[in-house]
């Protein structure tokens, strides 16, 4: 799948402020898809003549709890799809998160009208962080390495599993994120490897060396003063957005 590029210049983009922030999550998710051996999506609605994604079907080939059986042993399963819908009215209004496939899980509901339902506190995606980061979030609730069972706000979204870990998975070490106890281990997103660098070659003469300290420092000239020139801005990379910070 070819990464995906859009011409932010585009006269749309004037008009559809709420489109230019689904492209620039498209290419979000595209880099998560991309460094991750676990997590993949496809594309099911767009939006618009440039089809701006607007609902993903987001797969997790992790293992996790589905269901249990007669006797609450847990039946487990290692293919999961959450559907990801983006509202016209967003980042006001939240993505919409629903399981598509059977999850057992203490923040999903498991059975009746809203089956599938996540609580994953999303009302701050898409202000505060990216439909990635909400990705990866749900990714750690399927691996039960983040769960609220405990009968506390903002509450359990299925109180019967809630009651199924704190009274037998737990006891019996089948989960417990206290323990460092889940269903899956994998990673996420593949971890970034970075080469060493070979030390630069030390072959500068002395000549060399006392060119550069006698070398002035170059001045930009401000009415009757001299300044010199600020280092560069390095760009740091938080969730889907850029910050930028001086380094001094």
């Amino acid at each position: 799948m070819p990464r995906p590029t859009y011409d932010f210049d585009h006269p749309i983009f004037k008009t559809k402020r709420n489109w230019l922030l689904y492209a620039k999550e498209h290419m979000d998710l595209w880099d998560l898809q991309e460094n991750s051996d676990v997590i993949e999506w496809e594309v099911q609605s767009t939006v618009g003549s440039l089809e701006i994604p607007t609902v993903y079907h987001v797969t997790y080939h992790l293992r996790t709890i589905t269901g249990i059986d007669d006797d609450a042993q847990p039946i487990y399963g290692d293919r999961h799809v959450m559907e990801l819908t983006i509202p016209t009215r967003y980042p006001l209004v939240p993505a919409s998160i629903f399981m598509r496939t059977d999850v057992w899980h203490p923040n999903i509901q498991s059975v009746g009208r809203f089956k599938g339902k996540i609580c994953g506190n999303v009302n701050s995606y898409g202000i505060d962080y990216s439909l990635r980061q909400l990705v990866l979030r749900v990714g750690e609730i399927l691996q039960y390495k983040n769960y609220l069972a405990d009968f506390v706000p903002p509450y359990p979204e299925d109180p019967k599993v809630a009651e199924w870990v704190k009274a037998y998975g737990e006891p019996r070490n089948i989960v417990n994120r206290k323990e460092g106890i889940f269903t899956d281990d994998q990673l996420l997103i593949r971890p970034i490897v970075r080469t060493a660098e070979a030390p630069a070659a030390a072959t500068t003469s002395s000549e060399e060396e006392q060119e550069k300290e006698e070398k002035p420092v170059h001045q930009i000239r401000i009415g009757k003063r001299s300044q010199v020139p600020d280092p560069p801005r390095r760009t740091i990379r938080i969730g889907g957005s850029h910050a930028k910070q001086d380094k001094s």
